[in-house]
């Protein structure tokens, strides 16, 4: 298999089946969403990948293209504790995901004993998820919600 299909397979896994069991788990009611959880989360990753300090026009935007009309203001009242939660266990298992990959697929890191993160960098949140990610607490212009990897 390709790592394009095998890619491919891992995000259709993460963006359906990893987000529709969170939202099971947290018991949140589903109802017919005009924008499901799903493209939601995907239109948060999407949208902040493309341009990390997305407006919520811009995720708006990233949702159309996506196939879904909503407008910024729909986004702006999607960004609350229940929806961070579901991104964070979105992001959880992402990072599992790149974490297991079998060697035989990157036969170039066979030469190495480990590897070593020496650097971070953060990526910025809406404002109003600061009671959950609190960003750093210096003097600069960052925003008040943020998260370290």
């Amino acid at each position: 298999m390709s790592i394009v299909a095998q890619v491919s397979n891992i995000m259709q896994e993460l963006f359906h089946s990893s987000v529709n069991q969170k939202v099971q788990e947290l018991g949140i009611v589903q109802r017919t969403r005009k924008l499901p959880y799903n493209l939601f989360i995907q239109t948060l990753v999407c949208g902040r990948f493309e341009k990390p300090d997305a407006s919520y026009a811009d995720l708006a935007n990233t949702a159309q293209d996506l196939g879904v009309h909503i407008s910024r203001q729909a986004i702006a009242k999607r960004m609350t504790p229940e929806n961070a939660e579901i991104l964070k266990s979105t992001l959880e298992v992402a990072a599992t995901q790149a974490l297991t990959v079998r060697a035989q697929y990157l036969p170039m890191l066979d030469q190495f004993t480990g590897v070593y993160i020496q650097d971070s960098t953060w990526i910025a949140l809406p404002d109003e998820l600061h009671t959950i990610h609190e960003g750093p607490r210096n003097k600069s212009k960052r925003p008040k919600s943020s998260l370290k990897l």
